[in-house]
């Protein structure tokens, strides 16, 4: 029995690892996430581990307004789960609102950690953190973004909603009644991730695009993601048509939907999976200064890269070190110079900051 619920646990975190890997490009686009999902699917695991990630490997200033403790525990000291981040610690649940004015005002935030958004005040909160530039990574409930938009008060994270009376022209051109329902302002989160299963999320990008095509019930501009233990992620962009009783198949204007997704993430997933087999068929052979081959090595067998560690200058296609210990080195780099090897250096010696080097 011990060792089913030690083997659950081990492959949990392996799993949590992947899906922070493929969560990494939408934490370098410094764009305010909003994760959405029903109670129970893992939304506070995952911002847990995202604050840890943004502290301790990207070096941002990271605040987490913790309301019920739930990520950094009930202590007055913080769970080492989320690294180097700041906890702030709400005494009531209605003062949520003020707490995370006060952590933008007082404490110099590059990102903001909220958990649970549900009040109207929060929303409110929320909008307010969002204009003074501060990133935002937030949980609420829901199934789908269509959920989001039918809530009053929780609509205004996407850029709120509201009736808009059109003109007899304007509805006969677009081919709709007269009053018909369209954002109201810019969205507070600019990326929508909503947790479907432990394993499978859908992601809104573009949350502009998904919130308007949604409300004017043309095609759904959805990326797919999969995540299988022990396999390669699957990305796929889902195009689901909707019609309402006001559309047809005639009146839909298929140019515009057409420019919209003219760049898929079909096309963009061959490109990559292109120029991933034209990498992986060269053997990169690596000589390390001042950095753990072990970390070399775990690093490069998450990518698929071919490679060989070696001790021979002369033999090595790249050189890779710390910034701070090559600039010492002035003998390495003359060498290096002499042969045509290129060097890369690493601010930080951190798992997070390897990928991103071998990535670019």
């Amino acid at each position: 029995m011990e060792q089913n619920i030690y083997r659950k646990r081990s492959c949990h975190g392996k799993i949590l690892n992947i899906l922070l890997n493929e969560l990494e490009n939408l934490l370098e686009s410094e764009k305010s996430i909003l994760i959405l999902g029903k109670p129970g699917v893992g939304k506070t695991t995952i911002i847990r581990e995202i604050s840890r990630v943004l502290a301790d490997e990207m070096g941002k200033r990271v605040i987490i307004i913790d309301t019920s403790n739930e990520i950094a525990g009930d202590s007055d000291i913080s769970h080492s789960g989320i690294g180097r981040a700041r906890r702030m610690q709400v005494s009531t649940t209605e003062l949520q609102h003020q707490v995370m004015i006060e952590a933008v005002e007082n404490h110099m935030p590059q990102v903001i950690i909220i958990d649970e958004i549900g009040t109207e005040f929060e929303v409110l909160a929320a909008r307010t953190i969002a204009e003074k530039g501060v990133q935002l990574i937030g949980t609420t409930h829901g199934n789908f973004l269509k959920n989001l938009i039918k809530n009053p008060s929780l609509s205004d994270l996407i850029g709120g909603i509201q009736y808009v009376t059109l003109s007899d022209d304007e509805a006969k051109r677009r081919g709709t009644q007269k009053s018909i329902l369209e954002r109201k302002a810019y969205p507070t989160f600019e990326i929508v991730i909503e947790i479907n299963q432990s394993n499978y999320w859908t992601i809104h990008e573009n949350i502009n695009y998904s919130v308007d095509l949604l409300l004017s019930n043309k095609y759904g501009n959805e990326q797919i993601r999969k995540f299988v233990f022990a396999q390669k992620t699957t990305i796929k962009c889902q195009f689901v048509p909707r019609y309402s009783n006001f559309f047809s198949k005639k009146q839909l204007d298929l140019n515009e939907n057409l420019n919209i997704l003219e760049k898929s993430w079909i096309e963009i997933n061959y490109y990559k999976e292109t120029h991933k087999l034209q990498i992986g068929t060269k053997e990169l052979v690596i000589y390390s200064y001042s950095i753990s081959n072990n970390l070399i090595k775990e690093s490069l067998s998450k990518i698929g890269l071919k490679f060989r560690l070696t001790t021979v200058l002369r033999e090595a296609s790249m050189i890779i070190g710390l910034k701070k210990s090559l600039k010492q080195n002035f003998k390495l780099k003359e060498l290096a110079k002499r042969k045509h090897i290129p060097i890369y250096s690493l601010d930080k010696l951190s798992l997070y900051h390897f990928l991103r080097l071998f990535k670019s």
